[in-house]
């Protein structure tokens, strides 16, 4: 399995353990080894459902998710989720999802509004979902308290650091 166009030679971990399962005889059916692909290809549509969900997605049972995950070390299949989100976050780049959008025809400025949409969208749901007063409660907990850890990797990092110096 070659890592993506226009990335680096790196291999995720869960590529690693696919390659490792498949050289190994692990994972020998080719129909297992055709899903485990098709779940890598499609990470950033894969990594957030459930078991089930995935089976739904790629006609097959859910025992036939959890047992071919199972061959690749697993024992969990949260752990799995999380090496697949891994995996997909490796393989964002803004040049890949420019990339992506200049081969479907759309223009940066489409790409541009097209995000915009989803942030809107986004919003509009996180608005009609959000408790306001499980959020004052944090607040007013965040308040209380003598110490406050603030914890941001990555993309994260800029919002913790926003929100360090609101709190200070």
């Amino acid at each position: 399995m070659a890592p993506p166009s226009g990335q680096s030679g790196e291999v995720s971990e869960l590529q690693a353990r696919v390659l490792d399962a498949e050289a190994s005889g692990r994972v020998t059916n080719e129909r297992h080894k055709e899903l485990l692909h098709a779940i890598l290809d499609a990470a950033e549509e894969t990594h957030f459902l459930s078991s089930h969900q995935m089976a739904r997605r790629y006609q097959v049972d859910a025992a036939t998710i959890i047992r071919t995950i199972q061959r690749l070390g697993y024992t969990r299949y949260a752990d799995f989720v999380a090496a697949l989100r891994q995996h997909f976050v490796a393989r964002i780049t803004p040049y890949r999802a420019l990339k992506t959008a200049t081969e479907e025809g759309r223009t940066a400025a489409a790409h541009v509004l097209r995000n915009l949409d989803l942030d809107l969208r986004h919003l509009n749901d996180l608005r009609s979902r959000l408790n306001v007063e499980e959020v004052l409660r944090a607040a007013r907990k965040i308040r209380r308290a003598r110490r406050v850890v603030i914890v941001g990797i990555d993309f994260a990092a800029s919002l913790a650091l926003c929100l360090d110096y609101g709190l200070t």
